[in-house]
């Protein structure tokens, strides 16, 4: 997201090393969220002149995030992309549908 993020907005760059995220946020995934399906993603001409679709297995699910030690500039700078992912979408086939998130911040 943070490369995303600096390519989109390039005036807005943030610089928050790898190091610092791993020291600073807790990801908490609820695997018993997880829901798997195949999405397709592309299709392709076959031999005999028709097409064939591709498929690819995803998931959907819940993850938390947490913050350990972080300063307020680390904070903020995670939740910005954590909104811009609302609006840019995650992963690979986001142009195909796949990759949403829905954010919700709160304050603990």
């Amino acid at each position: 997201m943070l490369g995303k993020w600096n390519n989109t907005a390039p005036e807005l760059e943030l610089d928050v090393s790898r190091e610092t995220l791993a020291e600073s946020v807790i990801e908490k995934p609820d695997a018993r969220s997880y829901d798997t399906h195949s999405v397709l993603v592309n299709r392709v001409d076959d031999p005999d002149g028709g097409t064939q679709p591709i498929f690819r297995q995803g998931f959907s699910g819940t993850c938390a995030y947490a913050f350990k030690d972080a300063n307020d500039s680390v904070v903020n700078a995670v939740t910005t992309l954590a909104l811009f992912a609302e609006y840019s979408g995650v992963g690979s086939a986001v142009a195909r549908g796949c990759g949403n998130v829905n954010v919700e911040v709160i304050n603990e």
